[in-house]
């Protein structure tokens, strides 16, 4: 157990035991001195209470067991062994060729490689017991003085490390916490303030149990970190807190909306709490810069422990074993669709060695931990490809070590909502302008009206399939059925979606002990939230805070540990004490198990769906601001396409970028009927100074008069001419009174280029003329470089391009002629064909244990939904991973408002074509 810092030359690792308070295994050294030193103890008072020498197998193992016992120092047998079954050896070749990107046939000349041997195995215990016959003590009692040793360890499940707040001591701290709060109830609560008697005893009951549980200078280092970039959504169970509204940590008002705080912090909780705050994307490498500045030596990333799973145990091996890249590719592929029958045998044995095998240590995607004093003095750190120091451990593994993770992670959506407000702003009167902090549109009519539609496509939290069905389901959206229908979107609840979602619509139930309705009233009896899992079992069996704290934990943790089992005859025993039936709690512990392995605390539905309000504002009012800011920001649960779609379906014409209108992203035109052009910085290939130096010259000197002024200002390299003219960023610029179509300007730039190098420059072009035979390029190829060059089809729905090959393939194969996704709910139950390009998909395992899949397809008229039974997919699933645009034929049904396409049958129509060709 020994820091990092003790191998720095110049330290004397003695030394270093002594002053840092360790007293407990020594390690043993290899020199006699040394371990001498280490025996007696700091001051040579013999103080170590456990050192013990390791003995290896081998040279010099006996000299070593003389010079302990000689000392007093206890022995343990340590042999050398890295091979512990019959495949070691073929799996650490395997990694070692994959660590040093050669193939298998390749590694024995790789430097520092040695081929394992009987050398490197492990001995068995008989051969164990052999080696160390002269010295048995050293086989079972070293071993139970270690284990004992690290039973009483306080390395793990130590009391939390909380950060220091500005070197103050604990009191000092919290007095500033409580000033820092009221001034907060007095901005928050305006003009109540402190006056009013909830908020002050709230207040007064979360201050205590913070100042009793030492977590005044955590909440502090998170109100620093959050001051010095506002613009949040503070999440997770911490928005239970009054504390953290007050300081500005979370935007929901915990007493507005029951938020129960005993879910963030209770008296029996001995793990410490974490917060989440969440920062826009763009803004959060500044915010973690600020954190490594402000707390230099004290702070680090937590790990995430990555193994070789999924693809990564196909690839990576078929690279070991000799395969190209390209084939690497097709053979995951091939395994993906296939499963690993279609590995050749000696891809699938080194793919299944690989399986849950350790990779790399990489970051954890917002976890900070803030300490005291030195990181070093609580555990080593490596720094992350960043420059940033990651602890070894990843967050189960520091929370044990009992260190405080802060969670700072980057949101798309909240710069989307940043630039909305921006944007907004900029074109409101004077006075009109939007403020982050004020902006608060919930219930707003025209919102609520478009997230009771399901018409939610680029609106955070609440756009993926999934949700915008049940948003038409509820046909209800408030902000708290809003809240509620953000939590109860989980793998496990699928029959409580559906029964809350017929309570909601006025269906009647049997009411279950009153206790227990009165906590679950909000939610028509359904358990939603995490809290309501603690709620119950607090009502129905007199559960204390911690036990149903516990419960909880266990149930998102899919119930593992020895452990759980206990939970549920402590919740049987508790239900028939309180007077709760075994019919009701058995119904409850079912609704409970719902809840298994993944669930949302309210607080944190509450924050997410405050941010969902806003953006849906933004939809309802501003739908050109929005929709551009979700493309800027790199969109969200859909790809760049689905949004560009979106737009032309809000009435908007979709235009390319160009050298002389617009700017560096997509944005509203300002002039003409409702267009989005989009930015010369989505061009594929034009570098970054290219694309800054075209802005910066139209800037100072205004549009380009022709091509030839453009190369003249902006002088650039092949590459990026090639990028900005085949993308049509330089559609109608001319030279010589001609307008170039997109092969001449390539040619024009040679012409350019090779008068330059001569000398001679603009005054030839009037009599350049280019030669009759380049001529323009096909639309087809237009259309395919507009796909390249933009990642995306702005002159075409998609969908069209493919209705002439699916009406044909459609009167071939017998179907009835494709018809437009609106018309679902007039065709239910008629076996109906439709075009589609796929935008979305999830594969889920079905009551049966089969697997089949959820799929979203869009056309002209919107993103309709389908569903792929078992049979089907297992028919179908080669078809439908393998192409983007599709002919498809099911039947529509209706799901309480919320239509699908059962999916029979899928052609592939990858090829694209003219539309109507």
């Amino acid at each position: 157990l020994l820091s990092r810092r003790f191998a720095e030359p110049g330290l004397d690792p003695v030394a270093e035991l002594a002053s840092g308070g360790w007293d407990g295994l020594a390690l043993a050294a290899s020199d006699g001195p040394t371990l001498a030193r280490l025996a007696a103890g700091p001051g040579g008072a013999g103080a170590w209470s456990r050192p013990f020498v390791a003995l290896e197998s081998g040279a010099g193992t006996a000299s070593a067991a003389r010079l302990a016992r000689s000392m007093g120092l206890p022995i343990m047998a340590t042999p050398a062994g890295t091979l512990f079954g019959p495949d070691d050896a073929d799996r650490l070749r395997l990694l070692a060729a994959i660590d040093r990107r050669v193939t298998l046939s390749g590694l024995a000349g790789a430097s520092s490689w040695r081929e394992p041997g009987p050398p490197d195995e492990a001995p068995s215990a008989a051969r164990a017991a052999s080696l160390y016959s002269a010295w048995p003590e050293a086989r079972v009692a070293a071993a139970l003085l270690v284990r004992e040793a690290a039973d009483a360890s306080s390395f793990f499940s130590s009391p939390p490390a909380f950060p220091a707040w500005r070197g103050l001591d604990d009191e000092e701290t919290f007095r500033s916490l409580r000033r820092a709060c009221e001034e907060g109830a007095a901005r928050r609560y305006a003009p109540g303030g402190m006056g009013r008697a909830d908020v002050a005893a709230r207040l007064s009951r979360e201050l205590a149990m913070i100042r009793d549980k030492g977590f005044s200078g955590y909440f502090m280092v998170v109100r620093d970190i959050v001051s010095a970039c506002p613009r949040t959504c503070g999440r997770g169970s911490a928005a239970s807190s009054i504390v953290s509204y007050l300081l500005g940590l979370t935007h929901v008002d915990p007493l507005a909306h029951d938020l129960f705080f005993e879910r963030f912090l209770n008296e029996g909780r001995t793990d410490p709490p974490d917060i989440d705050i969440d920062f826009p994307w763009d803004e959060r490498p500044a915010v973690l810069a600020g954190v490594f500045r402000d707390y230099a030596g004290r702070a680090a990333m937590v790990a995430d422990h990555c193994r070789f799973s999924g693809r990564s145990r196909v690839r990576e091996p078929a690279l070991a074993l000799g395969k190209t890249p390209d084939e690497a590719m097709a053979l995951t592929e091939e395994w993906r669709l296939k499963g690993p029958d279609a590995l050749p045998p000696e891809l699938a044995r080194a793919a299944e060695l690989l399986r849950g095998v350790p990779r790399y240590i990489g970051t954890h995607p917002g976890g900070v931990v803030v300490v005291p004093g030195a990181i070093t003095d609580y555990t080593h750190v490596q720094a992350s490809p960043m420059g940033l120091p990651v602890l070894a451990w990843e967050k189960d593994g520091t929370e044990r070590a009992g260190l405080v993770k802060i969670d700072l992670l980057g949101n798309r959506s909240l710069a989307v909502l940043r630039d909305c407000i921006e944007l907004v702003s900029a074109k409101a009167p004077p006075g009109g302008e939007l403020s982050w902090d004020r902006f608060n549109p919930v219930d707003e009519p025209r919102a609520r009206e478009l997230i009771e539609s399901g018409h939610t496509i680029g609106i955070f939290y609440i756009e993926s399939p999934a949700t915008r069905q049940l948003l038409a389901k509820m046909r209800t959206a408030d902000y708290g059925h809003l809240v509620a229908a953000s939590s109860i979107i989980r793998p496990a609840a699928n029959k409580y979606i559906a029964e809350y979602v017929r309570r909601l619509r006025g269906g009647s139930w049997r009411r279950l002990p009153p206790a227990v309705e009165e906590c679950l009233s909000e939610t028509h009896g359904i358990m939603v939230y995490q809290e309501d899992v603690a709620r119950a079992a607090m009502a129905a069996a007199g559960f204390t805070a911690a036990e149903a704290d516990a419960l909880r934990k266990a149930l998102t943790k899919k119930r593992k540990g020895p452990g759980f089992p206990a939970l549920r005859e402590r919740f049987m025993e508790g239900c028939a004490r309180n007077g709760t039936g075994p019919g009701d709690a058995d119904e409850l512990w079912s609704m409970m198990l719902s809840f298994d392995g993944y669930s949302f605390c309210k607080a944190h539905s509450a924050s997410y769906a405050l941010v969902s309000y806003r953006l849906a504002w933004m939809k309802a009012w501003h739908p050109g601001e929005f929709i551009c800011s979700v493309i800027n920001n790199g969109g969200g649960f859909y790809g760049t396409q689905a949004y560009v779609d979106e737009a032309r379906r809000l009435g908007f014409q979709l235009r390319p970028p160009h050298v002389n209108d617009g700017g560096t992203v997509y944005r509203v035109e300002s002039a003409g009927p409702p267009a989005i052009r989009a930015g010369l910085a989505q061009v594929a290939g034009a570098s970054a100074g290219c694309v800054a130096r075209t802005a910066g010259e139209r800037e100072r000197g205004g549009p380009f008069a022709d091509f030839i002024d453009f190369l003249d200002r902006v002088r650039p390299s092949f590459d990026d001419l090639r990028a900005l003219a085949l993308s049509g960023s330089l559609d109608g610029l001319g030279a010589g009174g001609e307008v170039l179509n997109r092969p001449r300007m390539l040619w024009a730039w040679h012409q350019w280029r090779t008068a330059g190098e001569r000398g001679r420059g603009r005054e030839l072009f009037p009599s350049w003329k280019a030669p009759a035979c380049i001529g323009d390029y096909s639309p087809s190829r237009k259309l395919a470089d507009e796909a390249r060059f933009l990642g995306v089809i702005l002159s075409a729905r998609p969908s069209d391009l493919y209705a002439g090959r699916a009406g044909a393939a459609a009167a071939r194969l017998g179907w009835p002629a494709p018809v437009p996704s609106s018309s679902l709910p007039s065709l239910l139950g008629r076996r109906t064909a439709l075009v589609g390009v796929a935008v979305a998909g999830k594969e889920v395992m079905a009551s049966t244990g089969q697997a089949m899949c959820f799929r979203s397809f869009s056309d002209a008229d919107g993103v309709f939904e389908t569903v792929v039974f078992p049979k089907v997919w297992e028919r179908l699933m080669p078809i439908l991973e393998g192409n983007v645009a599709f002919l498809l034929l099911g039947i529509p049904r209706d799901d309480l408002g919320a239509v699908a396409l059962h999916l029979e049958d899928a052609r592939g129509l990858n090829r694209p074509c003219r539309p109507g060709g």
